[in-house]
Formats: C-alpha cells, sequence, structure tokens
C-alpha cells in the first residue's frame, strides 16, 4: 500500500497515487513491503519496470523509472538494508514523532529488525535510534555506510540508543 507520494520522485511522474496497492513489480509478486524494498533496492536506477497496481477496485498496469535516493539532504527518504538483518533511515522531525524520540535527536533509526539475524540476536529493536558504527559517529546514511565498511569483518559495534538509555551492543556473525 502506497502511504505517501513525494512530489518529484519516480512514482508521482508514473502518476502512481497515495492508497494504490502494488501487486506486481517488474512481474514479480509483492506480497508484503519487504519484498517490494528488496525487489526495488536491487533494481539498477534508471531501469524502466512495469508495475501492477490495484486502485479503486481495478487493476491497472503503469511503468515506472527507478530513481536514486539521495544519501543525504534531498527530499526523498533513503533507507538501507544491511546483511545484519535490520534497516535504518535517517532521523526525520516525522519518523522522530513516530518513535517517540525528540526532533533534536540526532541519528539512524531501526525501522526493521529481521528474526534470526545477527541484528535480532545481539537485541537491536524498531525504533532504537544509532548513534555510532564502529566508534564513528553517524547522523546521515553516507556516514553510515562508510562506517559499516571500515568494520572489523564479521562485526559490527553500535551505539544503541533506546528511550533515556545509551549503550553497546556488538552485532557478531560468521
Amino acid at each position: 500500500l502506497i502511504a505517501d507520494v513525494l512530489d518529484k520522485g519516480p512514482a508521482k511522474k508514473a502518476g502512481l497515487k497515495r492508497g494504490d496497492v502494488i501487486l506486481k513489480f517488474d512481474n514479480k509478486v509483492i506480497d508484503n513491503a519487504h519484498t517490494l524494498s528488496r525487489v526495488v533496492s536491487s533494481t539498477p536506477p534508471g531501469k524502466k519496470v512495469k508495475l501492477v497496481i490495484w486502485r479503486d477496485g481495478k487493476e491497472k498496469t503503469v511503468g515506472v523509472k527507478i530513481g536514486t535516493m539521495p544519501a543525504e539532504g534531498g527530499e526523498e527518504l533513503a533507507s538501507t538494508e544491511t546483511d545484519w538483518g535490520f534497516k535504518v533511515q535517517e532521523l526525520t522531525p516525522e519518523l522522530a514523532e513516530e518513535f517517540g524520540w525528540s526532533k533534536k535527536e540526532k541519528g539512524l533509526i531501526v525501522t526493521e529488525v529481521e528474526p534470526g539475524t545477527p541484528a535480532s540476536v545481539a537485541g537491536l529493536k524498531k525504533g532504537d535510534l544509532i548513534k555510532e558504527v564502529n566508534r564513528k559517529p553517524v547522523r546521515n546514511l553516507e556516514q553510515y555506510r562508510k562506517a559499516i565498511r571500515r568494520g572489523k569483518k564479521g562485526k559490527l559495534l553500535l551505539l544503541v540508543k533506546r528511550k533515556k538509555y545509551t549503550f553497546y551492543m556488538l552485532l557478531k556473525r560468521d
């Protein structure tokens, strides 16, 4: 279900509207938001794909050109998923309100944690605020990606803020 369409984004240009339900993306059946996120993120920017959507009780096919998400700044909300089993997004005033954080808070909000992954085993939770990755402060996705790349293989050290507590969390994988 499309909750919002950004004014200058590819979805708007393709004619997608709030309330549309994406049924297929490039002939792949979309059964949940995670599947959609995965197929979109694995599609190269600039590629034109066909979407089958449900609007007003009818199926409709639309073409959309996959855009890029700015790492920082821009209007679009970039998010990133790692093979550690969690997704983060830059903390916006809207996300801060949704997850109960101050609008002055900085960091990356955990928007999803997959069960059975290093992130869930370590205890990371949706709504946690990541302040540092591998002892490097992170305020945007670009800093986050750099810090992850510089880390030791098989280990990820996060400084996490949860409610009023701030603590380090070590994620491990084989």
